[in-house]
């Protein structure tokens, strides 16, 4: 796979995990990597799992890249388990070249075998934890929008805390109920607590489970965290039969799910299957503040309609030096008005298409934010700004949840490796949500400088 417009050398500046690097010096490789099956992939039950590792030159664009190792480890898969395998690549690496790896999972069927899992990286990447999918197939009619909820979920709780309890509430056509509440912290149910009521209001159960006792009791809703809610509403909701089901889907005001449930057409009280969020608290409020705010925490990117979309949007970056001591912001030139920024994705593993390319000069004149000052730059964002050689398909993804980056050190003279760049609080922004739509294929560029 190759890229046009990039540059390599003494002129190429690349801010932390933001911006891709130039091909580096070469040498032996070797990349360990775990391998996720998730819960809700559907069972195999007989297969192998494949990584490759390749390399290529970012110079040259007609040259396809080298495979430099492959592993190939049996596979075999249990729908609601998870599965893990341990991958390791290794390779020579020529110097100046840049590398990536796919993973890939096939079924055998016969004497055959049949790729059903890919690695969803879009684009390149050298990730040390890959989670499977399942190759798509037709999305059902509310997949965007259920997409979109989740982008909107991430967002939130990126910007919040990973810690927060969810309520499930049930009830029933003859006036009992229940509420259930799970407690998440770091992506893992600690904590579930449940109530049941009669119809008369009377406490007929209550019980919390913690520790080894989580999982011990029948009723309550399930352990799930929220994103594993919205893989239950898009694999076992979504997926169902309309001429047999009518599907209900519904989401909170901040475009969090709220209701994803089907309703059988022959059934008649109790019947809805599938998942709920019927009230959502964060539990940590004392997260450090982002140095760098945006003027919005979704933005809809414009994009031409010519052969090769470019996507732009526009934002007010706020930097705000809470420390006390000067923080220098890295340009590109003495004189340019506004600092060397990146964006990434928020998951890392992906490619952002907004990464720019920046072709600089070596120099000590970078942007000074003095203790307690505020600095805001309104920034015009664009891309795809990269793309394969040889098919002309762009790098990265122009829709998802990214951030944005500086590179700021506590000195001015950062370049001569007098001081260590400051910790990513300091110099990336809360995530933020992309959409795209079309203008003409007219749509100004602005150049970078």
């Amino acid at each position: 796979m190759r890229r046009h417009g990039l540059l390599c050398g003494s002129v190429l500046f690349t801010v932390s995990t933001f911006l891709s690097a130039c091909g580096g010096h070469g040498g032996p490789l070797v990349h360990r990597m775990e391998v996720v099956i998730g819960a809700n992939v559907p069972t195999i039950a007989e297969g192998e799992l494949e990584a490759a590792l390749y390399a290529y030159d970012p110079t040259i664009a007609d040259k396809p890249a080298d495979t430099l190792d492959q592993e190939r480890v049996p596979l075999s898969h249990t729908r609601g388990a998870v599965t893990r395998a341990t991958m390791t690549l290794t390779g020579q690496v020529p110097r100046g070249f840049r590398t990536y790896v796919s993973v890939n999972g096939y079924e055998r069927q016969g004497d055959t075998l049949e790729r059903l899992l890919w690695d969803g990286q879009e684009g390149t990447g050298m990730p040390t934890r890959v989670e499977m999918r399942p190759l798509p197939d037709e999305a059902p009619p509310e997949a965007a929008q259920l997409a979109e909820s989740l982008l909107d979920w991430q967002v939130l709780k990126e910007t919040h805390s990973s810690a927060y309890e969810y309520d499930v509430v049930f009830a029933s056509w003859i006036g009992s109920g229940s509420i259930t509440t799970l407690d998440v912290r770091d992506d893992e149910v600690v904590k579930r607590t449940h109530e049941a009521r009669d119809p008369e209001g009377k406490v007929t159960e209550s019980w919390t489970e913690e520790g080894v006792e989580l999982g011990s009791h029948e009723g309550g809703a399930p352990l799930r965290t929220v994103e594993a809610l919205y893989a239950v509403c898009g694999d076992e909701v979504l997926t169902q039969d309309r001429t047999e089901n009518d599907i209900f889907l519904e989401f909170h005001d901040d475009g969090v799910l709220k209701q994803c449930e089907y309703f059988p057409k022959n059934c008649a009280d109790d019947c809805f299957v599938g998942v709920s969020i019927d009230g959502l608290r964060f539990l940590e409020t004392d997260i450090p503040p982002f140095a760098l705010t945006l003027d919005e925490s979704a933005y809809a990117a414009d994009c031409t309609d010519d052969q090769h979309p470019r996507c732009t949007f526009t934002v007010e970056a706020s930097y705000h030096n809470r420390t006390e001591a000067p923080v220098y912001l890295q340009r590109c030139y003495p004189d340019s008005e506004h600092p060397i920024f990146g964006v990434s994705t928020l998951d890392g593993t992906t490619e952002s298409a907004y990464g720019p390319v920046w072709a600089c000069v070596g120099h000590e004149d970078h942007i000074r934010v003095a203790p307690g000052e505020t600095r805001i730059d309104v920034l015009e964002i664009s891309g795809p700004n990269s793309f394969d050689g040889v098919t002309g398909e762009p790098f990265g993804v122009t829709e998802g949840v990214f951030q944005l980056g500086y590179d700021a050190y506590p000195c001015a003279e950062a370049e001569a490796g007098s001081c260590d760049r400051l910790p990513e609080t300091q110099r990336v922004s809360a995530p933020f949500k992309v959409t795209v739509g079309e203008q003409s294929a007219e749509g100004s560029e602005s150049e970078r400088r």
